[in-house]
């Protein structure tokens, strides 16, 4: 009957010869109850169930390692980060966020976004740092565990006003363009579903092994479906940047109730000798331009950093207490701060060079001194509402 017709169009056994018609019938098919889910119906909901979170929680943590060093004092070979907060859209407008993040044990920092200000708070940081800064004749002590804004707002204007009535619009053409792409690709028909459990809730699980050139073939074919013009004007190759990476394994999990994607795994290893990187080969640093082009004692593949990023959300559309933290210091003082800092500096290396007697040589003038100077505020820092 029509019913059997109808699974055999869902499940790609019948070409009817109109894809979206196919699509629509497989959706509506699939919607059912119990029904197997393809990849195609799973990607579809995702991104409708995209649409409709207002505000979610997320923890997203990054873990680098490799054999060469990461170029940051004090963390050779590895790298981690941690990223841990609220995400409140219900005003497209006056997004809102306050995150943690934590880079190795030592360098510990919060972050905010309200009322088109950026906040910024240092709660900890490595001591070689501090070292390196004291080095320099400035001191960190004064600017740690105190929140700083800068203003991001926009100079108002008919012409900006414009520009933000029609981004809603060109930002939901966007998602379509971009899911619609996806779902037209290659890369489709090697996503494996299953269905588990995650944190003893039902989850479907989409897992996804992909070569690089496989995966550029697929980024180019979406970027060009999203934006043509922008893709004509690459200037990387796929086979280019094919060779900088392998090993590429995407893992994502949706709730089975609200399809909401409330985790992600992404895990590779890049080679940066292909990337253009600088590297320490016996005692000489050699910088890459051209794919294909070492030095002799180079094996490109030598050189290489396994990457894991993990994405977790959840407390979806929750109501989340996002506020502008009390006693918050603006951006300029601070940098008043440093100028006062080092003109002090600069003040004394004179005094100390050439004695008394700096005529000449651009000694400061003590009331310039003074306008200059602006304490930091002294007050309890509140820093923002716990959860």
């Amino acid at each position: 009957g029509f019913g059997a017709f109808f699974a055999l169009v869902a499940y790609g056994k019948v070409d009817i010869s109109n894809k979206e018609l196919e699509r629509k019938i497989s959706f509506a098919v699939q919607a059912l109850p119990f029904t197997p889910k393809t990849p195609e119906y799973l990607i579809h909901q995702s991104f409708e169930a995209q649409r409709n979170i207002k505000s979610m929680y997320i923890d997203t943590s990054i873990a680098l390692s490799g054999s060469i060093e990461t170029g940051i004092p004090g963390l050779g070979n590895s790298f981690d980060l941690v990223i841990q907060g609220p995400i409140d859209l219900h005003d497209k407008e006056n997004p809102k966020t306050q995150i943690n993040i934590k880079m190795t044990p030592e360098l510990d920092a919060d972050l905010a976004v309200v009322n088109d200000k950026l906040f910024f708070k240092i709660n900890n940081i490595p001591a070689v740092l501090k070292g390196f800064a004291a080095g320099a004749g400035f001191s960190l002590d004064p600017f740690m565990a105190k929140w700083i804004f800068y203003d991001l707002k926009s100079l108002e204007s008919d012409a900006r006003d414009t520009l933000n009535e029609d981004k809603g619009v060109r930002d939901e053409e966007r998602l379509e363009k971009i899911k619609t792409a996806i779902l037209n690709s290659d890369a489709i028909n090697k996503i494996v579903v299953t269905e588990t459990s995650l944190d003893g809730n039902p989850v479907y699980q989409m897992s996804l092994e992909m070569t690089s050139e496989e995966y550029m073939k697929f980024v180019n074919d979406v970027a060009r479906a999203v934006d043509p013009a922008a893709y004509s004007n690459q200037l990387v190759t796929e086979t280019e940047v094919s060779q900088s990476f392998e090993n590429l394994k995407i893992t994502a999990y949706l709730d089975k109730d609200t399809m909401n994607t409330v985790k992600s795994i992404i895990s590779f290893r890049v080679y940066t000798s292909n990337l253009g990187v600088p590297s320490q080969v016996l005692g000489t640093s050699t910088i890459q331009y051209f794919p294909n082009v070492y030095t002799a004692a180079v094996d490109p593949k030598d050189e290489y950093m396994d990457v894991a990023v993990v994405v977790n959300g959840s407390r979806f559309n929750e109501e989340f207490d996002i506020q502008e933290p009390e006693g918050a210091i603006p951006f300029e003082t601070i940098i008043e701060q440093y100028t006062q800092q080092m003109m002090q500096k600069y003040q004394q290396d004179m005094n100390t060079d050439l004695g008394d007697d700096v005529s000449g040589f651009g000694e400061i003038d003590d009331k310039k001194l003074e306008k200059l100077e602006t304490p930091l505020l002294d007050e309890e820092d509140t820093g923002i509402s716990e959860f």
